[in-house]
């Protein structure tokens, strides 16, 4: 029983110590409260509170510059298409038409090269060979991820030997029909993929019919079938891009071309394999870079003479560095300009070409 009112005693004991201990928490409490309400009348909270205003109005601020930016901001389309015009500043091999969409492209390319032979002991003749074509090409959309195309040149050459010799030629080159297809949507972590494959007509003047020593050739004289797969990859602000492509040329057979002292009679080019890669970018609104290396392969050429029978030459190489610029001038019009460096003998010394293209949309004119 002792035991029990010790016990007793101390629980009433704590629960008279834990009251006065709420008391004091409370008032202190109730103290602190008054305090901060009479310090509102300090002169110092006013600077105070205009520091908070000034703060509120600058996020304020910053949220509709914010919503200013987001207006301004290109859509999705809007990135698809200047991704699209980079792109075809590289090359139309790159770039697909949508569904019932036209497409004309008016290119203009000139080429230079000269060389040096030695047409006696003691006597050296420069040549000097000028190629200007005019290309219409026109793509059309059958499908967004389909599209077909044709390839008309109009080609004129002039080449000189020493300072007497010339010759010239104006004629249509070889036509082109082809088509492209997309396997993949664009975007993602995978480049874009355009596969393409054309049939090349030798509509042009065959070099093999011709006269060779008053005549120039403006076509390759064969019928060829090609195909390739280009590639693309934005990392923004920079579109990577690349291709593979193979040539094969059908034999020409049936020639009768006299070449001196003996006469040719059937002609097999070799197959070209080609590959390229480069890079573009946009510079401002209205401008854009690219630049490209493109590597040729060609197997060798065999030719079948009426007395001498077969002859082959050897492989060889070709390759070209390209600079270009594509200039929106409009918003709708761009042109492109694109200067290309023979890097071997096989190669012309430079290659310039400008281009400008047009694009259609069909399906709201049929509305």
């Amino acid at each position: 029983m002792e035991i029990y009112r010790k016990l007793k005693k101390g629980f009433w004991v704590t629960r008279a110590v834990s009251r006065v201990l709420l008391t004091i928490l409370l008032t202190v409490a109730v103290v602190t409260v008054q305090n901060a309400a009479s310090d509102d009348a300090l002169p110092g909270n006013d600077s105070m509170e205009k520091r908070i205003k000034a703060m509120e109005a600058e996020i304020e601020k910053m949220r509709e510059e914010a919503k200013v930016r987001k207006k301004l901001a290109p859509t999705r389309t809007e990135q698809t298409k200047k991704e699209a015009e980079i792109l075809s500043a590289a090359g139309r091999e790159y770039t697909l038409l949508k569904k019932d969409d036209l497409g004309l492209e008016y290119r203009f390319s000139y080429s230079y090269n000269s060389f040096d032979i030695i047409t006696q002991i003691t006597s050296v003749e420069q040549v000097v060979d000028h190629s200007i074509t005019n290309t219409l090409y026109a793509e059309y959309g059958l499908r967004d991820n389909l599209a077909m195309s044709t390839t008309l040149p109009f080609v004129y050459k002039y080449d000189r030997a020493g300072t007497s010799d010339e010759k010239s030629a104006t004629d249509i080159g070889d036509i082109a029909f082809g088509v492209s297809y997309q396997p993949f949507k664009s975007g993602g972590k995978y480049p874009t993929t355009i596969l393409f494959g054309s049939a090349t007509v030798p509509s042009g003047r065959s070099p093999y019919d011709i006269d060779v020593n008053n005549d120039l050739s403006t076509g390759s004289g064969a019928y060829a079938l090609s195909c390739g797969a280009s590639f693309s990859k934005t990392y923004d602000p920079v579109v990577a891009f690349g291709s593979l492509f193979y040539t094969y040329s059908f034999p020409i057979t049936g020639l009768n071309q006299n070449r001196g002292s003996d006469v040719l009679n059937d002609v097999e080019l070799g197959s070209i394999v080609s590959a390229s890669i480069g890079m573009a970018f946009s510079l401002s609104y209205k401008v854009s870079m690219n630049m490209s290396y493109t590597y040729s392969h060609v197997f060798e050429n065999e030719y079948t003479w009426r007395t001498a029978g077969t002859t082959r030459t050897g492989s060889s190489t070709r390759s070209v560095l390209s600079l270009g610029t594509g200039w929106r001038i409009s918003p709708t019009k761009n042109i492109n300009l694109k200067l290309g460096m023979g890097l071997t003998d096989n190669d012309p010394d430079f290659i310039f070409s400008c281009t400008i293209p047009f694009n259609f949309d069909l399906s709201k004119k049929r509305k």
